[in-house]
């Protein structure tokens, strides 16, 4: 059998497979990409056409997700001219990553990303991907606010939990971009559609280390490693101002979602640039998180986020309903630092960024706050 009929035959078994559990499509029809969206209230023949089934995400994440965009990456390969592979990467480098080895091409030109941070370092690094994944609507946002006025004609994949496969191989990509964390699940369909580097980012607080790693893969590490000096400079110059004093004030971070405070460890993003400035925190929050989570305490112990200063992360959207709320009642009067006037609202999305640029919003926020205070 050529290859040309091996993939003709996979489709022809897999549009009759199809066909069995979905009665709307018919085995004599062409099978669509547009089918498969058909798949979820029926797949298994767990119930009729009246019936749906309804996937928590983490069954959508580890099964059904990756099933669909195999389907996906199936037909698209069949579809192609000569039924084959995508065509391998001519003159390309070998780079090592996550997943191990890929060949890339030597200056990519239609890079996607499936990440956030990824994103914001490209930007920074002076190159604009023709696609990125966004966040998912639970968040209220597509892209951070500091990137919003540096996206325009970057079109959106999906969500970085969720990326649209569809999408991303109309857009042609010749290299992929993603976490490790994230889309290890989907790395074999995203190599079919490019040359795919996934990156490890199990720690938060070595979000330095992205910067470099993307650096690497695309031979842009002289200019990554600039962009940490220039970090490393505002932080002495930071650490410098505040004084022997200014750094020995304790200052928390700390919001309210649902029935619970919320802090940041210090292996968390925004607690490694305080670590880094030198700054303290309060006593409860000086401590490393083991899943590298974030710190969660019942609104009862409130004085486990006092400090001499409290940032307050808000989103700008309905996420912040909790912590107005929260703020109107009289425990949050009993706190030192609303009692002396050293509350600050800071935004969620610069403090929980992962990537280079919100990390240079992170600390204009801290010279704003801190160094005039002092």
């Amino acid at each position: 059998m050529t290859q040309r009929n091996h993939w003709r035959y996979m489709v022809k078994h897999l549009r009759a497979f199809l066909a069995k559990k979905l009665p709307v499509i018919q085995a004599s029809k062409p099978l669509r990409l547009g089918d498969l969206s058909l798949i979820l209230p029926r797949i298994g023949g767990l119930g009729g056409p009246s019936t749906a089934i309804v996937f928590s995400r983490k069954h959508l994440t580890r099964f059904i997700w990756p099933v669909l965009i195999g389907c996906t990456c199936l037909l698209t390969i069949a579809c192609q001219p000569d039924g084959s592979s995508p065509t391998p990467v001519a003159n390309c480098r070998s780079v090592q990553h996550a997943m191990g080895e890929t060949c890339i091409p030597q200056t990519p030109e239609r890079i996607v990303t499936l990440t956030m941070p990824a994103l914001a370092n490209l930007i920074a690094l002076g190159i604009q991907p023709v696609g990125t994944a966004t966040y998912g609507a639970f968040y209220g946002i597509t892209v951070q606010p500091y990137l919003q006025d540096k996206v325009d004609g970057i079109d959106w994949v999906g969500s970085n939990d969720q990326p649209n496969l569809e999408k991303l191989i109309q857009l042609n990509p010749d290299l992929i971009l993603g976490i490790k964390k994230q889309h290890e699940p989907i790395y074999k369909q995203l190599s079919q559609i490019a040359p795919t580097v996934l990156f490890e980012l199990e720690d938060r607080s070595q979000w330095q280390q992205l910067v470099l790693d993307l650096g690497a893969v695309l031979d842009h590490t002289p200019a990554a490693e600039k962009l940490l000096r220039t970090y490393g400079k505002r932080v002495s110059e930071l650490r410098e101002q505040l004084g022997e004093q200014g750094l020995q004030q304790e200052v928390s971070i700390a919001y309210v979602m649902g029935g619970d405070i919320y802090s940041e460890a210090t292996n968390s993003f925004s607690g490694s640039i305080l670590a880094d400035v030198g700054l303290r925190r309060s006593p409860a929050q000086e401590r490393v998180d083991p899943n590298n989570d974030r710190l969660i305490f019942s609104q009862e112990r409130i004085d486990t986020i006092d400090g001499d200063v409290l940032f307050v992360p808000k989103s700008g959207n309905q996420l912040d309903q909790d912590q107005d709320a929260f703020m109107q009642k009289p425990l949050w009067q009993t706190l030192k630092a609303v009692q002396q006037g050293r509350v600050y609202r800071v935004n969620l999305w610069d403090w929980t960024g992962l990537d280079i640029l919100a990390a240079h919003e992170v600390l204009d926020d801290l010279f704003k706050y801190l160094v005039i205070e002092e």
